[in-house]
């Protein structure tokens, strides 16, 4: 979400820019036509000295031209500078977002390792437990026959004497 507001605050960005240059160009191109119409003006009415202010205003022109087109330039600079950190960003957080899918997967077969691993250990544990409780119960019932047997042998024995 964040993301997406990023990139469409780049785009309005980018677009007051370039409205920004469309009318800083439109008004240098009304400037210079003003100035070149005032120029030739003077120059019908005054003669050599309105050539030679023409000249001074020529240059002035060109100067004025010259800054205009320096300042478009660093304009159209900056809008590149701002597309490629915008495009930057958008790489950088869809790779943040590859890596933490990734991270989830492998973490999901580690986790499911991990369980089979405990419930084999655990099924393992709890057939020793019972074998030993089966054995346990054996070795009692065995005990309980010998004790049983030299009981009976004892009475027979008894008996046997009366």
């Amino acid at each position: 979400e964040k993301l997406g507001r990023d990139v469409c605050r780049k785009r309005r960005q980018v677009f007051q820019c370039w409205l920004e240059i469309f009318r800083h160009q439109t008004s240098l191109r009304n400037t210079v036509r003003a100035m070149n119409y005032m120029v030739t003006m003077n120059m019908k009415s005054r003669g050599h000295r309105a050539l030679t202010s023409w000249k001074i205003k020529q240059l002035s022109a060109c100067d004025i031209q010259r800054i205009g087109r320096g300042f478009l330039g660093r304009i159209k600079a900056r809008i590149w500078l701002m597309m490629n950190e915008s495009a930057t960003l958008i790489q950088t957080h869809s790779r943040m977002y590859l890596a933490r899918m990734k991270l989830h997967q492998l973490l999901s077969v580690y986790t499911s390792a991990v369980i089979k691993v405990q419930s084999l250990i655990r099924g393992v544990l709890a057939r020793r437990l019972a074998l030993r409780r089966i054995m346990t119960l054996v070795e009692k019932a065995r005990m309980d026959n010998a004790n049983k047997m030299k009981r009976y042998a004892w009475e027979r024995g008894v008996w046997g004497f009366t």
